[in-house]
Formats: structure tokens, sequence, C-alpha cells
């Protein structure tokens, strides 16, 4: 599987994009960062400027909204950052056209003519070829994690066994529920829109309190193929939903890291898209060859005014 190969080059695709790109060079390029800012990303760049916003939160100290690109022309921040791994997707480009702030920022490989009037931060290297984003979404989110200048070395991430729990047994899963919530959801994020893109299931994302709040019908009149339960920092509220909610579930991944804060938001998106190989793996599935609908074209190379 083209698949199998894009995972065993992720790690050497991190290490030559942070060798590239170190962690000086942005220090240089986004500490002057302040005020209000927008992050956006599309597809398997969401996840990541979902990530950058919690990073730039942490560490600039900004007011951070992540969007998606449709929504950033609604919007007037003091800098707009991007993330577009071809420096060539339509809404992107047209975000960075017409909104009216200050700085502008693309994370990309590209160094294309349309882009060089922007900010960029270009990591190049050996290119992705894949329908589901792998390196094209942890190259971006690894360089934002060393960029925090955590204790835990970005190393010791990648190399450790990507590993879960696993209650029940999975042969095959048409419908899955995630628990996520603030501390989690870059791994929602990761997991959804794997799942969707690639075909392989239903998915829905559920905040952990607000199920209580309706939402367990879903499972109750509806079962449910697989449960996903996302742990960062484990509370008692956690304990109660593992004892309440989740033996309601026939099959259920119980997803948790031995870190905290935005290292476990970092690992646990990590663990997220190992888990889709695997799921994959399981319905025969090339997440890096996927058939999708010719009709989408117009969409998405859509250029004409979205708001």
């Amino acid at each position: 599987m083209k698949m199998d190969e894009n995972f065993k080059l992720l790690n050497e695709r991190i290490y030559a994009a942070n060798r590239i790109v170190t962690r000086d060079y942005l220090i240089d390029k986004l500490k002057d960062i302040k005020g209000t800012l927008i992050t956006t990303g599309s597809g398997g760049s969401y996840p990541v400027s979902h990530y950058a916003s919690l990073i730039m939160e942490d560490v600039n100290k900004c007011f951070v909204r992540n969007v998606y690109p449709r929504g950033v022309n609604r919007l007037n921040p003091d800098c707009l950052m991007t993330f577009s791994y071809s420096g060539f997707t339509p809404s992107i480009l047209q975000a960075l056209q017409f909104t009216p702030s200050r700085r502008k920022i693309l994370f990309t490989t590209s160094e294309n003519n349309e882009i060089s009037k922007y900010e960029n931060i270009c990591y190049g290297g050996d290119i992705e070829h894949s329908f589901i984003s792998i390196a094209s979404t942890f190259i971006p989110m690894s360089l934002l994690y060393n960029y925090g200048g955590y204790n835990v070395p970005l190393e010791t991430i990648l190399e450790e066994p990507k590993t879960y729990d696993l209650r029940g047994s999975i042969s095959d899963f048409k419908t899955v529920e995630i628990f996520s919530g603030v501390e989690t959801n870059t791994a929602a994020y990761v997991l959804q829109s794997g799942l969707v893109e690639s075909g392989m299931a239903y998915s829905i994302v559920h905040e952990k309190n607000n199920y209580a709040h309706g939402c367990a019908t879903l499972n109750y009149k509806n079962k449910t193929d697989l449960c996903i339960y996302l742990v960062n920092d484990k509370t008692e509220y956690d304990t109660v939903m593992e004892e309440v909610v989740l033996p309601n579930y026939d099959n259920v991944i119980v997803m948790k890291s031995i870190y905290s804060g935005l290292i476990a938001e970092f690992d646990l998106a990590l663990k997220a898209m190992y888990l889709l190989r695997d799921m994959a793996t399981i319905k025969d599935i090339d997440l890096s060859l996927v058939d999708s609908p010719k009709s989408m074209k117009k969409i998405y190379s859509f250029n004409g005014k979205m708001v």
C-alpha cells in the first residue's frame, strides 16, 4: 500500500522539515505576533491550524480564533496564519488575498510566485503524495511544537509506540462516535477528517459534557459501531464517563497520553493518525489512494466570492 510507504517516511520527513525550519528561525518569525490572530486551514490542515491556535495562545498570549477559510473574510484580525501544504489551496489563497490583516503568514512546501508577497514559512523537502494528509499534517504541527519549546523532545514522542486500549473486537465499522474536549480536539479533528475523507465511516465528535444533553440518544436509538474516547490529563469527570457511558458501546477505544497539556495534544493527534492507519487496514483501504467524486473538483477549485 502507498499508505504504508508514507507512514514509514513520516518521521524522516518531519525531521528533515525541522532541520530546514529551526526553532530559532520560527522564534524570529513569530515572536512579534500579538493582539488578535486568526488561524485557518482546510481538510488535513484544519487540525494543524487548530493546534497552531493553541500554541500561539500559549506562547505569544494572543487572542486566537481558528476558523475554516470561508469564515476568514468576515473577520479582521491583526494577523492571519494559514496552512497549505501545496501552497495552491484556492480557499487559502483567497483568504490571504482578501483579508485586510496587517500580517499574513503561510506555512507551506511551496515557493510559487503567487504567494511570494506573504510571509512564507517554507519547509520544502520530500513531498508527500497522499489523499489523506499524513506528513502534510504533522510536519507543520511538529514545527509549532518545537516553537513552543516544551520539555519533551519531539524525537521522544515520534519514536514512542502508538498504542491505545481496545475494548471489544472490531472487524468492521460504519459509524464512529468520538468523545473529546478543548484538551483533545486536535486528535478529534484528525480522526474525523480522516474517517470522512477516506470514506471509512460516518463520524461525529461529542464534547464530553455536552453528551449528557441529549446526545446519548444517538447510540441508544441507533447502535454505534465504535466509540473512541480521548483522554488528556484524566479527570474525575473522565472516570465517571468511563464507568457510566462507555459500557453502553460494544467496541471502545480509549486513547490516552502519558503527557499533559499541549504535549499530550500533539501526542494524541499522532496516535490518532496511526489509529486511522490501523482502521484503514481493517477495511483494506489505502489512505493515500482514495477514490473521490470527480464532481467535487469544481467546488475545490472555486475562486469566486465565498461570503
